[in-house]
């Protein structure tokens, strides 16, 4: 007798979670990057947030280095370059390798 039986219907749905293959990979990891992006971008680095998702403000060590960057690429998108600057450094660097890899995993999600 079989000590672990199977239940109908349990490994389609396991597969529905597992690591996609292939060219869904690639897409999904552009579109992650691109929606991550596009969302720092789009935000307004000036305003007040409504919701707090920073473990550093959360404890009271004020500005993070993720919160920086946010708001620099904010200020990138705008052409205000010295604020970017200020909130990080490495702002432009960081814009430059994100759109690298975002074209870079479209290009393979078409060819391959």
């Amino acid at each position: 007798m079989n000590a672990i039986t199977p239940i109908p219907g349990v490994g389609s749905f396991l597969r529905a979670f597992s690591a996609p293959s292939g060219r869904m990979r690639y897409w999904m990891e552009a579109g992650m990057w691109s929606v991550g992006l596009a969302a720092m971008c789009i935000a307004d680095p000036t305003a007040e947030s409504w919701i707090e998702l920073c473990l550093f403000k959360a404890i009271g060590l004020g500005e993070c280095p993720g919160c920086g960057l946010g708001h620099a690429l904010g200020f990138l998108v705008r052409g205000e370059w010295y604020l970017a600057m200020d909130s990080h450094l490495l702002s432009p660097f960081v814009a430059i390798v994100l759109s690298h890899r975002i074209s870079s995993l479209t290009i393979k999600g078409f060819s391959n």
